[in-house]
């Protein structure tokens, strides 16, 4: 059965339905509580504690019904989070965590947020996301806060007068545009502190009122420590970070790099993967990657259309790789 939009076994609904109620309970008794207390920091940590339990539960329910599979509905990419049609392929226990914790989130109706630096491929996790729950058929719709979101939030959201012509695209409302499907805000980091309020009025009260919107959020950065700072507010963190999608730097799984390599080099259809020398290998697993996954698939772009020799050596890279 389903609780709050959650699949889970007849079994463990109960178990599942008590953990939101307090998670629920737990979250109204923060915002009655005074800040940096020990009270408000217990708080904190229990809501923290449930939500995780609860996550928990309902991966272990998911997999005891088979709900768990990795096959691509129709219309999907064909680029999975995988990279292979044979199932989990990657090498690092980061991401093969990061796929369970995607399942947990395709059969999921809760709010995700995706924390990861530029380029490791946020908003493709999030539309994959979008693309295998039951919103797959539904919009999937994009805000960036430094452009689009303050303007919103602060008009489209409270039904009064645009104030910039960037946001007449959604001069419909976002909860409009986005009906049935998903709403992902990128860089939620960067909304303002007086816009804050106005967004966590947004989750409590539109999306509760006859809106069926899926919202997801992506930021670079760690915002619990935004929140302890001050910069960010808790009660709005709490309500979007529902289950948290972390996705590793690639120069902390530099294992997974030949799998993307071969991956994005057939993406861009070399016939034959060319192979790489020992040296070859070392430069591309020491190099930083800045650019993480981005990167890495814009210089394999660069050398499937080069007519390579059958052994690649450091000089057939990029000259900011190979030397």
């Amino acid at each position: 059965m389903w609780v709050a939009g959650q699949f889970v076994k007849p079994s463990e609904a109960n178990g599942a339905a008590a953990r939101l109620k307090r998670i629920e309970q737990l979250w109204q008794q923060l915002k009655r509580t005074r800040r940096h207390t020990s009270k408000y920091n217990a708080l904190i940590d229990q809501i923290r504690a449930e939500t995780d339990a609860f996550r928990k539960v309902s991966l272990n329910a998911q997999k005891g019904t088979g709900r768990m599979n990795r096959r691509t509905p129709p219309g999907a990419s064909s680029e999975t989070i995988t990279h292979s049609s044979q199932g989990r392929s990657w090498a690092s226990a980061a991401m093969r965590e990061l796929e369970d914790d995607i399942a947990c989130a395709i059969q999921s109706d809760a709010k995700v947020m995706i924390t990861g630096e530029r380029g490791v491929g946020k908003r493709f996790v999030a539309h994959l996301i979008h693309q295998r729950s039951r919103r797959g058929p539904a919009p999937f719709v994009i805000a960036n806060c430094p452009d689009v979101v303050q303007s919103l939030l602060q008009f489209s959201v409270l039904h009064t007068r645009f104030a910039s012509k960037s946001a007449d695209q959604f001069k419909h409302g976002l909860l409009k545009t986005a009906n049935n499907g998903t709403l992902l805000i990128e860089e939620i980091e960067k909304i303002t502190l007086p816009v804050q309020p106005q967004l966590l009025r947004f989750i409590e009260s539109e999306m509760t009122n006859g809106s069926d919107v899926r919202l997801m959020t992506a930021t670079r950065t760690d915002l619990f420590e935004r929140v302890r700072s001050n910069q960010f507010r808790d009660g709005l963190f709490y309500r979007l970070n529902v289950i948290h999608l972390i996705i590793p730097a690639l120069r902390d799984r530099p294992e997974d790099i030949p799998i993307l390599l071969r991956h994005y080099l057939s993406f861009y259809g070399r016939a034959e993967v060319p192979r790489l020398s020992t040296a070859a290998w070392q430069r591309l697993v020491a190099y930083p990657w800045p650019g993480n996954v981005q990167e890495l698939k814009a210089v394999t772009e660069k050398l499937a259309v080069r007519d390579l020799p059958r052994l690649v050596e450091p000089d057939d890279l990029p000259p900011e790789i190979g030397r």
